[in-house]
């Protein structure tokens, strides 16, 4: 039996390869006890229904995205350092070992019981009010899913409560547009461009609302119109009206590119 969110790892794709991949984890979205069949998102991107016994729950302690934080560092080098938190990018089982970027920024291989799993119920004070404050600072600046943002600065790993790393990858999204695919305890998960591509997790106090894509030109025949103003900010110029929105973003695209 299955449950709505459960994470399942499948364990058989015979005539199936090009939808389901052995080994791969895969969300529950719905599970139909009746007929047995879970729904999930396929290799394709699409929401499809399969049998049960094609997948079994994951078990696996650590996957790739997980948060630890370290309870045992290690005493000769940086490498690992107490408290600072870390990123999973690999798990192996049978040696009980994390694999992940160290704080000397070194993908390597370290002992589990080094490490405790980063959850709602061990989180610091700190972490918990860096959760009050990235709620505060989406409803305030009104982000949510699929808008534009930029990036404005580097930050440091664990800064003000937020338990993520910067790591190198990042450095890339600095004064860069992107856009927002999620937001959770981690941060604000972003992407450089509409169709995903790399994303990773960034705090909220590096991440500010962009400017909105301008829309398509507007095309007007030759000749002279009356312009009305109203009072919602929206012009119209003879029959084609021009929304506030539109009007806001081609000012403020226009005042950003100004030389001072």
């Amino acid at each position: 039996m299955f449950n709505q969110k459960d994470i399942v790892i499948c364990i058989r794709s015979e005539f199936h390869a090009d939808k389901l991949s052995v080994n791969k984890q895969y969300e529950v979205l719905q599970y139909n006890s009746g007929m047995e069949e879970i729904k999930i998102v396929d290799d394709r991107g699409k929401e499809t229904w399969w049998f049960a016994d094609r997948f079994q729950l994951d078990d696996t302690p650590y996957k790739e995205g997980d948060i630890v934080r370290c309870i045992k560092g290690t005493i000769s080098s940086k490498s690992l350092i107490a408290g600072t938190i870390y990123t999973v990018i690999g798990y192996s089982k049978s040696c009980d070992e994390i694999r992940m970027k160290d704080s000397m920024g070194d993908l390597c291989w370290w002992a589990a019981y080094r490490f405790e799993k980063v959850t709602k119920d061990n989180m610091t004070k700190e972490n918990l009010r860096y959760m009050e404050m990235q709620k505060f600072y989406l409803e305030l600046v009104k982000l949510k899913k699929g808008d534009r943002v930029l990036v404005t600065a580097k930050a440091v790993s664990c800064q003000q409560g937020w338990y993520c790393i910067w790591h190198d990858e990042l450095d890339k999204f600095v004064g860069q547009y992107a856009y927002i695919n999620s937001v959770s305890e981690y941060g604000i998960n972003l992407s450089l461009d509409k169709a995903k591509g790399d994303s990773y997790n960034f705090p909220y106090f590096v991440v500010d609302k962009a400017p909105k894509e301008l829309p398509a030109s507007i095309e007007l025949p030759s000749g002279e119109y009356n312009v009305t103003f109203y009072e919602d900010g929206d012009i119209s110029v003879g029959c084609q009206s021009i929304p506030y929105d539109t009007l806001k973003a081609i000012y403020e695209t226009a005042t950003s590119t100004l030389e001072p």
